[in-house]
């Protein structure tokens, strides 16, 4: 600019170019407000079908119980449950090794013999749901 002579006219125009990654930019607050809104949502979402897996889970060992289902057949009973899916198509991984984890979070209360609580049970199945990520997500 400083060689511009009497008369001559020059156009520069800045561009702000935001930065290529729109993660880059900041926020504005509706947009968080959307963000932590639709984040909630999803997490309310989350819970609610938690707990309607728990209280599932819940029925179906109650029943159990209430048959007298004990001792080993109690770990075959919770592993039918999923052993179906794992026989009659291609289960992914997570989902065979999930199954398998049922067994084994099953397995404690054999020694428990008729008295083993139907609650504790499915805490029990609900923490290999989370852990292996098949499912609620």
């Amino acid at each position: 600019i400083d060689d511009v002579e009497p008369g001559e006219v020059h156009h520069s125009k800045e561009i702000d170019t935001p930065p290529s990654h729109p993660a880059a930019r900041p926020m504005l607050s509706s947009q968080k407000v959307h963000v932590s809104t639709a984040a909630k949502q999803q997490k309310q979402k989350q819970v609610s079908q938690g707990m309607q897996q728990f209280q599932q889970c819940l029925a179906y060992t109650q029943w159990l119980q209430m048959m007298q289902v004990s001792g080993p057949e109690l770990v075959r009973m919770m592993k039918a449950t999923c052993t179906d899916g794992v026989l009659k198509g291609k289960p992914t991984p997570a989902y065979s090794q999930m199954c398998e984890a049922i067994g084994a979070a099953a397995s404690p209360y054999v020694i428990e013999g008729p008295d083993w609580s139907p609650d504790a049970l499915c805490t029990d199945v609900m923490r290999v749901f989370d852990e292996s990520g098949v499912g609620l997500r």
